[in-house]
Parts: C-alpha cells; sequence; structure tokens
C-alpha cells in the first residue's frame, strides 16, 4: 500500500503544489497539512483520500506559493484594546509618546489576509489531487502485481510440501504398524486383553490420522488462489483470514503426524505462511 505522488497547478498568480505520500497501515490514517485557504475544502479531500486509497497512513502537504500571499490584515479590534490600555498607562506616567507604531509591533495585529478557496480554486485543487492520487495507485498496483506473484510463489509451494506430506503419510502408518506390532509381540499373550487392546490402538490410529486436515488445507489454497484471481480491490481481510485457516491446518498437522519426515515439512509450510502473513498486511 505504499506509494508516492506529486501534482500542481497555477492559480492566478499562485502555485498549488500537492505531495501525497501512503504507507502501509491497517486501517486509514490521514494526515493532512493544507493552507489557511484551503481550510473550508478539508472536508471534501478527506472524502477523496479515503474513497481512492481505502486503507494506509496517508500524509497530504498542500502548499501555496506566489503573490497575493504577503497582504497583511489589520485587527482594529485589538489595536483599539491596546491603545485604550496602553492610554491608560500614558496618562498615569505623564507620558505623550505616540503609541501607534509600538502597538504595530505587538502580536497578532498584523496578520496575513486570507480569503478561502472559491469554487475555481477547488476545481483546480481536485484535479492536482487527482494526479496525485492517481500516482500513488501506480505505484500500489506495482507493488501488489509483485506481491501477488510472489504469494502464489508461496502457496504453491506449500502445495507441493503437502503432497510430500501426503507420500510420507504413507511411510508413517507403515513405520506406526510395524512398531505396534513388535510392541505387541513383546508383550505375553494373557498378559492383556484383546478386545480392550484392539480399541486402544483403532483410538491411537484415529488421533494420528492426518486425512482431514489434508483436505481442509488443499481445500484452503485453492480458495486462495480463487480470491486472487477475483476481480475486486479489497482482498486484504479475506487473504487474511484464509492464511490463518491455513497455519490451522497446518499446525494440527505438525501436532497429529509425530512423524519426523512430516515434521519437517511442517516447518517449512510454517516459515512460507509467517512471510504471507507479513506480507498481506500491505494489501488493500
Amino acid at each position: 500500500m505504499t506509494g508516492f505522488g506529486r501534482s500542481g497547478r497555477s492559480i492566478g498568480p499562485k502555485e498549488l503544489n500537492i505531495e501525497l505520500r501512503a504507507l502501509n497501515s491497517r486501517y486509514l490514517d490521514l494526515n493532512l497539512r493544507l493552507p489557511a485557504e484551503l481550510r473550508n475544502a478539508e472536508p471534501e479531500i478527506r472524502q477523496m483520500l479515503a474513497r481512492t486509497l481505502i486503507r494506509g497512513k496517508i500524509d497530504l502537504v498542500i502548499n501555496i506559493e506566489g503573490e497575493g500571499l504577503k497582504t497583511q490584515k489589520i485587527d482594529t479590534k485589538l489595536i483599539s484594546d491596546y491603545h485604550a490600555q496602553l492610554k491608560s498607562l500614558q496618562k498615569q506616567l505623564n507620558d505623550d509618546a505616540a503609541l501607534l507604531p509600538s502597538i504595530l509591533q505587538f502580536p497578532d495585529v498584523l496578520k496575513p489576509a486570507v480569503e478561502e478557496a472559491d469554487e475555481k480554486e477547488k476545481t483546480l485543487l481536485t484535479e492536482a489531487l487527482n494526479d496525485a492520487i492517481e500516482q500513488v495507485l501506480v505505484f500500489r498496483k506495482q507493488e501488489g502485481e509483485a506481491t501477488e506473484k510472489d504469494m502464489r510463489k508461496k502457496v504453491g509451494r506449500i502445495v507441493q510440501l503437502l503432497q510430500e506430506i501426503e507420500a510420507a503419510d504413507e511411510e508413517r502408518k507403515v513405520h506406526v504398524r510395524d512398531r505396534l506390532h513388535n510392541l505387541l509381540k513383546e508383550l505375553p499373550a494373557d498378559s492383556f486383553d484383546e478386545k480392550r487392546m484392539e480399541e486402544e490402538i483403532l483410538y491411537y490410529l484415529e488421533k494420528m490420522d492426518i486425512n482431514e486436515e489434508k483436505v481442509r488445507l488443499k481445500n484452503h489454497c485453492k480458495y486462495f488462489f480463487e480470491i486472487l484471481d477475483k476481480d475486486e480491490i479489497e482482498k486484504g481481510k479475506q487473504l487474511n483470514f484464509i492464511l490463518q485457516e491455513i497455519g490451522r491446518e497446518i499446525n494440527t498437522i505438525g501436532s497429529k503426524a509425530g512423524f519426523a519426515a512430516i515434521q519437517r515439512k511442517v516447518v517449512q509450510m510454517k516459515d512460507e505462511l509467517e512471510k504471507m502473513k507479513e506480507q498481506v498486511l500491505n494489501i488493500v
């Protein structure tokens, strides 16, 4: 969700300059720095950014430079207040010094004369802001395409590892069967209830079975690809949810398998999954 855009327009003798920066964030966080002339346009600016950029930490800086900004506005009421107080003090001190030059040096007496943007200026602002937004979206698209390609590769790797687990699972079943068979041979025939032993073995084998987890994991990976293929803008939350489900099945396979060859594949799956969890936070 990162990107940068810059644009500008001429407004009479003045120059409007816009810089727009978008960084990764789970939510929409708008930080606007606007000149006083454009304060009345702030609601419209926020709506434009929210509608087009959707998510991210957005920093927008707008500057207006050129003629017309140096005009000063005199605060006559503030001058009158200062003058009345100083006149009273002047009488007490019996001082006939001129007061006005001193008063003009006081804070806030002179302020830049600011006029709010009219409709024509707002139109030029909208055009320039749209240009900057479009540049950010181009950056985002390029980053998104690279991220999508990499995530497809990682999910494909998980699918490949799952196929290897399925092959290793057949070896695991043989290993478990042989181990149980050898243990039973070492026990005296009259030392256990054969029927109860069969029930315990079946229960043990059922707890170790990972067929359901393998099927669900395969389906989750398939669904992940389907979401990537959809022609939608907002996919981040859906992809994040699917990754959580993928992680749940991987963890269950790892905990139930109890077989070194499968555990190694599970560790590799988790490595790919953790990388995708970081990437999906950057997807709108």
